[in-house]
């Protein structure tokens, strides 16, 4: 008896879990209410009658008739109690219906009559009139037409045999709620019903938390919409403005008696607009730098070689005394190339520095959602596309990864605005840089050249040194720092020398003069033939300066009027006078330039 027992028992509680599974109705049950209250499980719905997109409620006017027969008239979905039906029971011994409005003390009835007329009223749950139905079967409809929702209706009838179909009738009492006695009902029109569920308070502060939470992700996309690198631009398809759209959320959030739906239309129009938010490209024919958001460190390309790893990974490294160093700063081709400042090499193999093949670059947001940050995947092929900013053995440096991983593979991009140009002992420098840029205080002088015999006959150029423009640069060792200009229209100037942006191999045809002080040539600052294999990127260089017959080692400067000295002799029995560029006039020369009996002199 026992094993029958543990056996009845088992498969009730089988045939009970499929029952709380069952997913193929258009609601879910609800366990019966207790003496007290609904059990927790409650789920309400509005019930709505496809023939006349009616819906059922127990009070109100066109919901209920004066006799208590629920009317099929009112095309007004319900905002109260009165609207909502639970359903409790199972397949096997049907449905009992509640009102949530009349309470769990009544239920749903209807008259079993073969009339086709049977109508439906609450009645107590310990009533029992005469051919009053209290329990129901749900059906599937088969009516067809694109304005029923199947997924979310169906049909009910009186439990038991026969086919006593729930249907929407007319009548003296107008449409109501009765019933047809035939089996066709569960294809008609007028026995076709829609179970739209409700919201829970639960379900409402579900959405409220779900909008406030979207509130708060947006608010931090404020201060980065706008002009420049690391912000966003709005996409074109979503007129109203961010900020205006959180400004109705949070009065909406505030509202009382708010719905559910009204919650998650609007945190979907915000998300909308976050997702559809478009991060602002760098600008091709700029300089950047890249930092990395995991070790908040640069990109630095000034020294290509990872020591540690035996590789030529780009290390990372902080600024110095909150300047950007060279090897800090990238230009950005049309291309998409990276070119560093201070290698005169391009990014390849997404994670180096060095000759080869250079990346090309997509700038993504942050496929984390990190606010303001950008993820960087290069074009490599058969390794990692995405840039990765790495720490072992004690070193900072970039990597590749074959995937996106939070804050590692996240980089701030900075423009930046003056390029560094470091001068060293010998006075003197050369540069070449593809935009226009504004001379700094400080120097001796900046300088265009041009072959004018055996000499390199030197034009200062004052102001602005124009966009592609060789020149030389002459002043005491330090760094200095030529601010950029992007707008500056004035035309290059390029006879004399030549120059590269990127780091070449010196070509095997042309004979190649750089900058030198060579000791062959008593240490006089010029232009010498040079014996190297490959020519600096952002530098100037002379090509063929002396045609491709001349046995002359290189060209010195003549600066004109500026004659270099290294000491001032007057044996003329005149008396030496001496003004500095101010005008004071002054014992003896430091170094500099200085007007010496009316000609200007370099000391």
């Amino acid at each position: 008896m026992k094993k029958i027992l543990s056996l009845f028992t088992l498969l009730f509680a089988f045939f009970g879990m499929a029952w709380a599974q069952d997913t193929t109705k258009p609601f879910k049950v609800s366990d019966a209410p207790t003496e007290t209250s609904w059990a927790e499980n409650t789920t309400w719905y509005y019930i709505k009658s496809v023939r006349g997109t009616a819906w059922l409620s127990t009070q109100g006017n066109k919901y209920v008739h004066t006799d208590g027969t629920l009317l099929c008239q009112n095309t007004n979905q319900p905002t109260d109690d009165y609207g909502l039906w639970c359903f409790v029971g199972n397949d096997t011994v049907g449905y009992t219906i509640y009102n949530k409005g009349k309470g769990k003390d009544q239920k749903l009835g209807m008259t079993k009559t073969n009339s086709n007329d049977g109508t439906a009223k609450m009645y107590g749950v310990n009533e029992n009139p005469e051919n009053i139905i209290f329990l129901f079967d749900y059906v599937a409809s088969t009516y067809n037409n694109a304005a029923f929702d199947k997924a979310h209706g169906g049909c009910f009838k009186l439990h038991g045999d026969g086919n006593y179909y729930w249907n929407v009738r007319g009548g003296n009492k107008g449409d109501h709620l009765a019933t047809w006695n035939d089996a066709r009902a569960k294809g008609d029109e007028g026995s076709a019903f829609t179970f739209v569920q409700a919201e829970s308070a639960e379900d409402v502060a579900a959405a409220k938390a779900e909008l406030q939470s979207m509130v708060n992700t947006a608010k931090g996309y404020l201060n980065y919409i706008g002009e420049g690198v690391n912000k966003y631009t709005q996409a074109p398809e979503h007129k109203q403005p961010l900020n205006s759209l959180i400004g109705e959320a949070e009065k909406l959030l505030q509202a009382e008696g708010t719905k559910k739906g009204e919650y998650q239309a609007a945190t979907a129009e915000i998300k909308a607009v976050v997702d559809g938010l478009i991060i602002n490209q760098p600008v091709a024919g700029h300089f950047y730098a890249f930092k990395g958001k995991k070790n908040g460190k640069y990109i630095d390309g000034s020294d290509v070689k990872d020591k540690a790893h035996n590789q030529f990974n780009a290390i990372t490294s902080d600024k110095a005394n909150g300047e950007f160093k060279a090897g800090h700063v990238f230009y950005l081709t049309a291309d998409k190339n990276l070119l560093n400042y201070a290698a005169g090499y391009y990014f390849v193999e997404t994670h180096s520095i060095k000759a080869g093949t250079a990346n090309k670059w997509t700038f993504h947001k942050s496929k984390g959602g990190k606010v303001g940050y950008y993820t960087l995947q290069a074009d490599s092929k058969g390794v990692g596309t995405f840039l990765y900013d790495n720490f072992r053995d004690q070193k900072y440096f970039c990597d590749r990864n074959s995937s996106y991983e939070a804050d590692n593979c996240d980089w701030a991009i900075e423009e930046v605005t003056t390029l560094p140009v470091t001068v060293s002992a010998a006075g003197w420098a050369t540069l070449y840089a593809p935009v226009a840029l504004s001379i700094p205080e400080g120097l001796t002088g900046v300088y265009t050249a041009a072959v004018d015999g055996k000499t390199l006959k030197l034009t200062a150029l004052k102001g602005t040194i124009p966009a592609n423009t060789p020149v030389l640069i002459e002043a005491n060792a330090a760094t200095y720092n030529f601010t950029i200009d992007y707008n500056a229209t004035a035309e290059a100037q390029t006879k004399g020398l030549k120059g590269t942006l990127e780091t070449i191999n010196k070509p095997a045809d042309k004979t190649i003069y750089t900058l030198q002080k060579p000791a062959t040539a008593n240490n006089k600052i010029g232009f010498y033939k040079y014996g190297g294999e490959t020519l600096q990127g952002f530098r100037a260089y002379g090509e063929n300066l002396l045609g491709t017959t001349s046995t002359a080692e290189g060209l010195i400067f003549d600066k004109g009027d500026v004659t270099a000295i290294e000491n001032v002799e007057i044996n003329d029995g005149k008396q030496t006078v001496i003004y500095d560029l101010n005008g004071r006039r002054v014992e003896k020369m430091l170094k500099g330039i200085y007007i010496v009996n009316g000609k200007k002199v370099i000391k």
